[in-house]
């Protein structure tokens, strides 16, 4: 039932934002992404991220600073980008981090390994399109 609910909400955020603007989601309820995010996944293949990617949100990127006292709760800020061939650009200079992620596969979690794999999948196809806008 979460599941359903929070892709609702994201869906719904994703249909008000317009190319360009961006969107701080908390995810400390949220033990799987937190610690996918721990073990070095790019924040766009752990379980929030991802969901955030597969409704339109391209760049992203983790905030926490765990020190002071007025640091706030761990966030993913997430974009939408500013036009397709932005999108594109995005996810082609995440590729790195995605390959660097899938050498040390071992030491993640299922689920985070899986949604690298597909991301690797949706990067290479859209590298073999050849396309820029």
């Amino acid at each position: 039932m979460l599941g359903a609910v929070e892709d609702h909400v994201i869906g719904v955020l994703s249909s008000w934002l317009r190319p360009g603007e961006t969107l701080y989601f908390e995810y400390v309820w949220d033990p799987i992404t937190t610690r996918e995010l721990e073990l070095g996944v790019p924040p766009q293949a752990s379980r929030l991220g991802y969901k955030l990617l597969m409704h339109g949100f391209t760049w992203m990127k983790d905030w926490y600073y765990p020190e002071g006292f007025m640091e706030g709760s761990p966030k993913l800020q997430a974009e939408k980008p500013l036009s397709p061939g932005h999108g594109r650009r995005h996810l082609l200079g995440l590729l790195g981090e995605v390959e660097r992620a899938l050498s040390r596969r071992s030491l993640l979690p299922g689920g985070a390994v899986s949604r690298l794999l597909g991301l690797r999948g949706i990067i290479g196809a859209l590298y073999n399109t050849g396309s820029e806008a």
